[in-house]
């Protein structure tokens, strides 16, 4: 799963986003070993 990832990472789950792909996905998504993601952090402001 996504979240699995982040963990893996060391990284907060509710502090990041994943992508797939080009698209942002759940963190409860099912992922393949032939999927790219990338890793992004959130970002909040005002």
């Amino acid at each position: 799963m996504a979240h699995r990832v982040l963990e893996d990472l060391g990284l907060a789950p509710a502090g990041h986003l994943i992508i797939r792909n080009g698209t942002l996905v759940p963190s409860d998504t099912m992922l393949d070993d032939d999927d790219v993601i990338e890793v992004r952090p959130v970002v909040s402001g005002g």
